[in-house]
């Protein structure tokens, strides 16, 4: 998934807080799911089988605001999450 703004936003003179301008997002996943039967339970055609989910998720986000007194509120950050589930 992709995000994108672009604001043409004015500052309020009352107000001192910056004014967002401008922001994009990033998000992809990737899940599998498989079976595999337990070793050493049962005979193989009755095997107890265990189900897998594993996979990955990158995020990515990144803002431009208008300058304040205070100084710039720019920035950008990223996170990955790693995971496995298993259930029987």
């Amino acid at each position: 998934m992709y995000s994108h703004i672009n604001l043409d936003s004015q500052t309020i003179p009352d107000n001192p807080a910056a004014v967002y301008r401008r922001g994009d997002y990033l998000g992809i996943n990737l899940v599998r799911q498989q079976e595999e039967p337990l070793p050493g339970v049962g005979s193989p055609a009755s095997a107890s089988k265990i189900r897998l989910y594993y996979g990955a998720e990158y995020l990515w986000g990144e803002r431009d605001a208008f300058s304040t007194a205070r100084g710039s509120v720019n920035g950008a950050d990223q996170r990955m999450m790693l995971f496995l589930i298993a259930e029987k």
